[in-house]
């Protein structure tokens, strides 16, 4: 019946709370639809029905605690985010759209700093979100290769779980840092362990993606394979000085 008398702003109080999730959704598409060229305000506790808002207000306790648009507030790891990972809306992996902010994040990543703008482009559509927590075991030596990430925020620690060495620390990965792509290029199971040291931003690719990609560039292989072997010799050298100043530590003075 609002919709009938075509207003020019349209309140929703609610709108799908007793509704199935397949009228639900299709509820959500034909709002979208006739709120184009009109103000639309939903007051709701379903996320999926404002995930395509303009601007998201986050209520807590009578208080705006939160603001932004759905993927800004995934990106805030905040209420909103808990909300939609326990409405089981996928947060861990939702894909992200492509933005310029994204692209130029990507393009000051070595590896891919010298793609083709429409190859960065697709690089971003095809990238997923997965936040985690300082703690979280992204991948297992031992697991199969199927993702590349991208640290877009936080840390990350390479881990050589063997029991003999005690979890050694094999790296530490920062903003614009990769991992995971050792196994992809060679085909092999993950060779080390990766743990979250902060919480953290990843962007990932998946398997297919990204041997496409490879396809399609075919200097972003040894691009990437460069990188890993200035990484690796980094790692090499700061283990070396630790060994020798621990050895300077035990020498009698």
């Amino acid at each position: 019946r609002a919709i009938v008398r075509n207003p020019g702003i349209l309140l929703l109080d609610e709108a799908t709370s007793a509704l199935d999730p397949v009228t639900e959704a299709a509820i959500n598409q034909t709002l979208e639809r006739v709120g184009e060229g009109r103000t639309t305000i939903a007051v709701t506790h379903r996320l999926s029905s404002v995930r395509n808002a303009d601007q998201i207000f986050v209520f807590d306790g009578g208080s705006v605690v939160e603001q932004g648009t759905h993927e800004e507030l995934l990106r805030q790891l905040g209420v909103y985010a808990q909300l939609w990972e326990e409405q089981g809306g996928g947060m861990i992996m939702s894909r992200q759209p492509v933005e310029g902010v994204e692209v130029g994040f990507l393009r000051r990543v070595p590896a891919f700093s010298g793609l083709e703008p429409e190859l960065l482009t697709f690089l971003a559509s095809q990238l997923s979100l997965q936040p985690v927590e300082a703690g979280d075991i992204v991948i297992s030596r031992g697991d199969l290769a199927d993702r590349l990430y991208i640290i877009q925020k936080g840390q990350v620690e390479v881990l050589d779980p063997d029991p003999a060495a005690g979890n050694r620390s094999l790296a530490i990965l920062r903003e614009g840092d990769h991992f995971g792509e050792v196994a992809l290029l060679h085909d092999t199971p993950r060779t080390a362990t990766v743990r979250a040291r902060l919480p953290s931003i990843l962007y990932s690719l998946s398997r297919d993606d990204f041997n496409g990609l490879l396809i399609t560039a075919p200097g972003l292989r040894q691009a990437i394979e460069t990188t890993v072997d200035e990484r690796s010799n980094a790692g090499a050298r700061r283990r070396a000085q630790t060994m020798v100043q621990r050895r300077d530590e035990t020498v009698p003075g």
